[in-house]
């Protein structure tokens, strides 16, 4: 690649390479005053490191070469068209070294000043949203893409996936945070979506150098530098052991905004977040200009209209609460005659009450 990096950067960038874990990384930065002379005056600090790596990763280190660090470069980097930023990188984002223990070192492809950015938003939910969870994620995104608000997602399955394509289709940059190497894009059906993010000016980021498969136990490591990197996180549908409540947390920890969406009751996948914003009512938006309005950005979201739905129209409702219903079912639950019923579902169409989904079926709008 064309960047040039700092004999300290070559060295994170070498040690992360051979599987040195961030913790020891940084007590070895702290340790020596020149980090990037740790190699040639390796001799004087041995004693030290012995307290903090193995004999067989002193013995590794030491026997580094300048050819050893090269070659990290370009098998981690130059191959994939990957940069790397180190928590000793002048660009490195302000926002992570605020965490208790920031990642040592990024990998990126794409637009990498994007963490440093202002207004950014991340959109978290479930992998198996609702019709009614979809509709709610297209809509917001559309909204605050159109007002240039920085979005950040997973690139997970559901509602991930929705804001990174969104924002594409808009031709709007978006950060993508991964649970594993840039070289392995998970799941596999996003990977034409990661390039598209790339294309279209955005960035792809992750902690781990190409080779490491997205573990479980990276996912929750991944969603506290999505909460990190961004001002607020807003939560769209999550069960209760949810991915997405774990970003939530961290974004509390954090000092972040939090923001949730009401979600269908009987839904479990709105299980968990309903449960939060019982907590934390004062977190419930309702539109996008709820947010917008916090980061100090204008909307033109329709107002909410005022509506009072007629008796029968309250036990299609009430039907429809349960989540999406084909003709015969909502028949069968109002017990309503198929020719009124018909007659007041076009309606409640027309007025966006409820919302065809399927050829012959409805959910609530």
């Amino acid at each position: 690649m064309d960047k040039q990096y700092t004999r300290s950067e070559q060295l994170i960038i070498y040690l992360d390479s051979i599987d040195i874990p961030e913790k020891k990384i940084q007590e070895l930065i702290n340790l020596v005053d020149d980090f990037g002379s740790l190699l040639t005056n390796f001799e004087m600090y041995k004693t030290k490191v012995s307290k903090i790596l193995t004999d067989e990763q002193i013995n590794q280190i030491s026997t580094s070469s300048e050819k050893n660090l090269a070659l990290a470069i370009n098998e981690n980097l130059t191959k994939y068209n990957i940069s790397a930023v180190t928590i000793l990188s002048s660009n490195y984002p302000e926002k992570l070294k605020e965490l208790n223990n920031p990642p040592v070192i990024l990998y990126t492809k794409g637009d990498q000043n994007l963490l440093n950015e202002e207004n950014v938003l991340a959109v978290v939910g479930t992998r198996k949203p609702s019709f009614y969870g979809k509709n709610i994620a297209e809509k917001f995104v559309e909204e605050f893409v159109s007002k240039n608000l920085l979005l950040v997602s997973g690139l997970a399955y559901g509602i991930d996936s929705i804001v990174a394509r969104v924002s594409v289709e808009k031709h709007k940059k978006t950060i993508a945070v991964l649970a594993g190497g840039l070289d392995k894009i998970y799941p596999p059906t996003n990977v034409n979506l990661a390039n598209e993010i790339v294309k279209n000016g955005g960035l792809l980021v992750s902690k781990y150098h190409v080779g490491l498969p997205p573990l479980q136990y990276k996912f929750p490591e991944r969603n506290e530098i999505i909460s990190a990197i961004s001002d607020g996180v807003l939560v769209i549908e999550a069960g209760n052991k949810s991915g997405s409540l774990i970003t939530a947390n961290f974004a509390l920890d954090q000092g972040k905004d939090l923001y949730i969406v009401p979600g269908n009751l009987n839904n479990p996948q709105c299980e968990g977040s309903n449960r939060l914003l019982y907590e934390m009512p004062h977190a419930l938006v309702i539109e996008p200009k709820n947010i917008l309005e916090k980061f100090g950005l204008s909307s033109e979201s329709k107002q909410v209209k005022s509506y009072q739905p007629s008796f029968e129209e309250k036990i299609i409702i009430d039907a429809l609460s349960e989540g999406e219903l084909d003709f015969d079912n909502i028949v069968e639950k109002t017990k309503m005659e198929a020719k009124k019923l018909n007659i007041l579902l076009t309606t409640m169409e027309i007025s966006e009450i409820i919302k065809k989904c399927g050829p012959n079926s409805w959910t609530l709008f």
